[in-house]
């Protein structure tokens, strides 16, 4: 994984460094043409957006096309690697909006993102079927077919080894 790291920083984050202009970025990654990439209706000047993605077909006059490298990640790791680590490609940035490519914005992300950055500078969302937990996360992984399932279990078993607190992993905002 640090070979990646190593990648995508330099190939990727130097990208991202050119076009900051704001200090919030919406973004978000198109993997094996898995997703098409919808401009929002309702589009901010307060901040920049970014699609990563390994399609070099995809253009966008709104969107900020960054070509994903290729490397071993397949094309979901690749995916939930930019999703999950922002704070690589966006160093410049005070904050980071992650918003899947099938979701369409359709209002004001500044005033969603000023309500709730009112208390805390990181913010989750609960899920609506009342998951708490890394653990019951793995499980609705493995139902939803996220992933393998020996590679989800293997996972939740090095949270065990290392006693992860059921508890203490998944922050909720009520």
């Amino acid at each position: 994984m640090e070979q990646n790291k190593i990648i995508y920083q330099s190939d990727v984050g130097t990208s991202v460094g050119q076009i900051n202009k704001n200090k919030v970025v919406v973004y978000t990654a198109i993997t094996a043409n898995y997703d098409n990439l919808y401009e929002p209706r309702y589009k901010s000047d307060k901040f920049d957006y970014v699609c990563f993605t390994d399609n070099p077909d995809i253009k966008s006059n709104f969107w900020k096309i960054i070509p994903l490298p290729h490397h071993n990640l397949d094309s979901t790791r690749k995916a939930r690697y930019v999703k999950i680590l922002p704070h690589l490609f966006f160093q410049d940035y005070n904050y980071s909006v992650w918003v899947d490519a099938n979701i369409t914005i359709v209002g004001d992300l500044y005033e969603l993102l000023q309500s709730y950055l009112k208390e805390s500078s990181l913010v989750f969302f609960r899920h609506s079927d009342g998951r708490n937990c890394i653990y019951q996360e793995a499980e609705a992984c493995i139902r939803r077919n996220k992933d393998d399932k020996n590679v989800i279990l293997a996972q939740a078993e090095r949270y065990e080894k290392r006693d992860i607190q059921k508890i203490m992993v998944l922050f909720l905002l009520e």
